[in-house]
């Protein structure tokens, strides 16, 4: 008899109407309400769960309690949260300060994001250098209010805008080699991608790229009806950096479920083919 899969009890779409960051666009000081707010964690608690729930029952492993996803900023990796048995961790951003303006009064003030991601990396890695994720824009969302990699453009306008009183819902995976003018030595400004594993272990650059090809194999693997829902995938391919992203239908924020949008689906399939690799990676860290 064939296992149905449970999906994750998750927070209702309904409870995030009207949360809306003041510069949905941009950072700003004019978000701070917005990012410390309680919804803040509760949402990312929502996609830890939905990728989290997928993860396991890709690898047929108990799925563990899911709290606060770790924030990015942890440099080391033990410290993230781990997922289970797997060798995989959880990490999200962190509703504090990305930079500071002076604002009319010539007081500094923090800038804080618009969007809101969950994503799983394998141990050894930064996240940003690869992670499986979520990631959410507000109602009204014209644009990313900015990334963390020059690839990061190359998206453009891809899945937007987000529509009044819906929220706008990405998945992907990404593999990021190395900063893009990397000489071969540490860079302390983008020392957060693939080659920052050679920092933290023994790990050698020859390691780190087999590991960034099984990333480049499942992603080339992949075709426009993947998912089967929403737009067509966004790749990006290049020998530095391996990445596709989906644009999920739009979801409703006075629904009482999130199956508009296929957020709890769409992170099935995307873990059924991507984290068992991903695990395998861990492994050998």
């Amino acid at each position: 008899m064939r296992k149905v899969i449970e999906h994750p009890q998750l927070s209702p779409p309904v409870k995030f109407l009207n949360w809306q960051p003041r510069q949905v666009d941009f950072y700003s000081h004019l978000n701070k309400p917005w990012a410390q707010h309680v919804n803040y964690e509760i949402l990312g608690k929502v996609f830890a769960r939905s990728l989290v729930s997928s993860t396991c029952a890709a690898l047929k492993i108990p799925t563990p309690e899911v709290t606060n996803p770790s924030n990015f900023r942890t440099r080391r990796p033990q410290l993230y949260q781990g997922i289970g048995r797997s060798r995989l961790h959880l990490s999200s951003n962190v509703g504090n300060t990305q930079g500071y303006t002076r604002v009319k009064s010539g007081k500094r003030m923090g800038n804080y994001t618009s969007k809101r991601y969950v994503r799983i990396s394998p141990c050894g890695y930064h996240p940003n250098g690869i992670q499986m994720y979520v990631e959410a824009y507000m109602s009204g969302a014209q644009r990313d209010p900015g990334g963390r990699d020059p690839s990061d453009r190359l998206y453009g306008n891809y899945g937007f805008p987000v529509r009044e009183n819906h929220m706008g819902i990405f998945v992907g995976v990404s593999a990021i080699l190395h900063p893009e003018k990397w000489m071969g030595e540490r860079d302390p400004n983008h020392d957060n991608l693939m080659v920052w594993a050679m920092e933290n272990s023994d790990y050698t650059l020859e390691a780190v790229t087999e590991d960034f090809e099984k990333i480049r194999s499942l992603i080339d693997s992949i075709d426009d009806d993947f998912l089967g829902v929403g737009l067509a995938p966004r790749f990006l391919r290049e020998p530095r950096y391996q990445r596709v992203r989906f644009r999920l239908p739009d979801q409703p924020l006075v629904a009482k479920d999130w199956s508009e949008s296929g957020l709890v689906d769409a992170c099935g399939k995307l873990a059924s083919h991507f984290a068992p690799v991903l695990d395998e990676i861990g492994r050998e860290y």
